[in-house]
C-alpha cells in the first residue's frame, strides 16, 4: 500500500512576510550607503581643497603674491618674477573640479589673505549636511 505524504507548499502570507524583510533590509543598506556616499564626497572635497591651499600658500611664498584665479598654479601667469616651476605648483594635472563637478571658488583678500570654497551637493551657498558649503576659513572636523 502507498503511503501518501501531504506536500506542504509555501503560503501566500509566508512569501509577503519575506518580501517584507527584504524590502526593510534593501532600504536600510540603501540609506547607508547614500549616506556614507554624501560624506565621502565631503572627504574628497576637502583633500582636494587642501591641496588646492598647499598650492596657493606655495605660489605665495615662491612668487610673493597670490595667484588670480587657481588656473594660475597649473599654467604661468604673465609678469611673474621668479621662474615658473615645471608642472606648477600642483601635486595633480589640472586644478581638480569639486566631487559634484563644478569648478571651486576662489577669492583672494580678506583676513586669511584668500579662500577656497565648495558649494556642497546642491551647488548653492548655504546648506547643512552634504548641501553644506565647504571652506579652507572653515574648521577641519566641520
Amino acid at each position: 500500500m502507498r503511503h501518501l505524504t501531504r506536500r506542504r507548499g509555501v503560503t501566500l502570507i509566508e512569501m509577503l512576510v519575506v518580501l517584507v524583510i527584504i524590502g526593510l533590509v534593501a532600504t536600510l543598506t540603501t540609506l547607508a550607503v547614500t549616506g556614507i556616499l554624501g560624506s565621502s564626497k565631503q572627504k574628497t572635497a576637502r583633500a582636494q581643497m587642501s591641496s588646492l591651499q598647499s598650492g596657493v600658500m606655495t605660489f605665495k611664498i615662491d612668487q610673493n603674491r597670490y595667484p588670480a584665479t587657481l588656473d594660475d598654479l597649473e599654467t604661468a601667469p604673465a609678469g611673474l618674477p621668479k621662474p615658473f616651476p615645471p608642472g606648477g605648483y600642483l601635486l595633480t594635472k589640472g586644478v581638480p573640479l569639486d566631487p559634484w563637478g563644478r569648478p571651486y571658488q576662489y577669492a583672494v583678500g580678506g583676513e586669511e589673505g584668500f579662500t577656497i570654497t565648495c558649494l556642497g551637493e546642491d551647488g548653492t551657498v548655504g546648506g547643512t549636511g552634504e548641501q553644506a558649503d565647504l571652506s579652507t576659513n572653515d574648521p577641519v572636523d566641520k
